[in-house]
């Protein structure tokens, strides 16, 4: 469902939620710098155009949300953090634990990415609060229906430049 009214800055997206009409930015922290470069390649071929941060470690991750917390920036735009669990400094759960405990900071969005296809391991970080949880390699219906939850922009006319066989193969878990 998509419903946007002229008249307003609120916008109830396909996910049901009802937020303002804000640009989504999309914060991925991925040690793995090709992991990363692949991914956001894949984000520009499938037509998709939302600004991207890049962190290499959890602390990284932190130190930028804990400062936008302080200086007041958080609600100028919408995030959305992508999560890897196995990070140098700080693992991806710890990132997750902190994040969902701090009031101010809970409210974004983490979805957690891994190799890691343990159940305990998934179960774990739903229990600590991510919002969704994708094996790697992430796959085109992913990414959309991740993008498409949390934006208030259709993304159903994405073309389908790559087939999920074609996106496993070229990414390999890190």
């Amino acid at each position: 469902m998509f419903v946007a009214r002229a008249d307003s800055s609120l916008c109830v997206c396909r996910g049901g939620d009802i937020m303002q009409q804000q640009q989504l930015e999309l914060l991925i922290a991925e040690d793995d710098i090709n992991n990363f470069l692949l991914f956001k390649k894949h984000l520009r071929h499938w037509g998709m155009s939302v600004p991207i941060t890049h962190f290499i470690s959890g602390r990284e991750v932190l130190g930028i949300l804990f400062a936008a917390r302080d200086m007041k920036c958080l609600d100028k735009k919408r995030y959305v953090l992508l999560l890897d669990i196995d990070m140098p400094d700080m693992d991806g759960l710890d990132v997750l634990r902190r994040i969902k405990e701090d009031p101010a900071l809970a409210v974004i969005p983490v979805v957690v990415h891994s190799a890691d296809e343990d159940p305990a391991t998934i179960k774990r970080c739903y229990e600590m609060g991510c919002d969704a949880y994708f094996a790697k390699p992430i796959k085109r219906q992913d990414i959309i229906e991740l993008l498409d939850r949390y934006t208030c922009e259709p993304l159903i006319s994405i073309p389908d430049i790559y087939e999920d066989t074609e996106l496993a193969e070229s990414v390999q878990p890190a």
